[in-house]
């Protein structure tokens, strides 16, 4: 079994449609799940052993919730544009995520 990575973090690098960026250029920081957990930036990831991370949750109303997350807000989108403009049309999109965590290549 390889070594676990004991800092392993995720990040949000795109979000496209229809091969359309609609947002980029930055990176944002993942919870882990749970997303309010005092672990949820910063996981042991092991060989073979799921691990579980939120990126967005949207809800019958239409309601967005990023998985991005600040002590002083709860789960907020800090970021320009704002998801109700990024996810504006039905359809399918595209969000990447980096996995990074010591002596792991991002993927």
């Amino acid at each position: 079994e390889r070594n676990p990575s004991k800092t392993a973090r995720l990040f949000l690098t795109s979000i496209q449609k229809d091969g359309e960026a609609r947002w980029g250029g930055d990176t944002a920081t993942l919870t882990f799940a749970q997303g309010e957990a005092p672990d949820r930036f910063s996981k042991t990831i092991r060989n073979k052993i799921p691990e579980f991370f939120d990126v967005l949750a949207v809800t019958s109303k239409g309601e967005m919730f990023p998985g991005t997350y600040d002590e002083r807000f709860g789960r907020w989108w800090p970021y320009q544009p704002a998801l109700p403009e990024i996810f504006s049309e039905a359809g399918d999109y595209i969000l990447a995520v980096a996995v990074s965590g010591d002596d792991v290549p991002t993927e």
